[in-house]
C-alpha cells in the first residue's frame, strides 16, 4: 500500500501505485473476448457449410451434364469445385 495526498490535503491509500483493475472489469473483458471468439467460430462454420453446399451442387450439375454427353461445361464445373475444395482445405 502506498500513501498519497489529494489536492485538498487528505491522505488516502492506493494499491499497486494507483493502478488497480477490479475483478469485474477483468471478467467483463474475458466475457467479451469469449463472445467474439464464439462469433468468429460460428461465422467460419457457416461459411464452410455454404461452400460445401455450393461445391456439392456444382459436382451434381457437372455429373448430370457429363451423363448427358455435354463434357465441355462439366469439366469447368469440376475444376471450379476442386478449387473451392482446395481453398477450404487451405483455410
Amino acid at each position: 500500500m502506498t500513501r498519497k495526498e489529494s489536492a485538498d490535503g487528505k491522505q488516502y491509500e492506493t494499491r499497486d501505485g494507483g493502478r488497480h483493475i477490479s475483478a469485474w472489469v477483468v471478467a467483463l473483458i474475458v466475457a467479451m473476448l469469449l463472445i467474439v471468439l464464439i462469433a468468429m467460430l460460428l461465422a467460419g462454420l457457416i461459411i464452410g457449410i455454404i461452400l460445401l453446399g455450393i461445391q456439392l451442387w456444382m459436382l451434381t450439375v457437372a455429373l448430370n451434364q457429363y451423363l448427358q454427353g455435354q463434357t465441355t461445361g462439366s469439366w469447368q464445373l469440376v475444376i471450379i469445385s476442386g478449387l473451392v475444395l482446395i481453398g477450404g482445405i487451405i483455410v
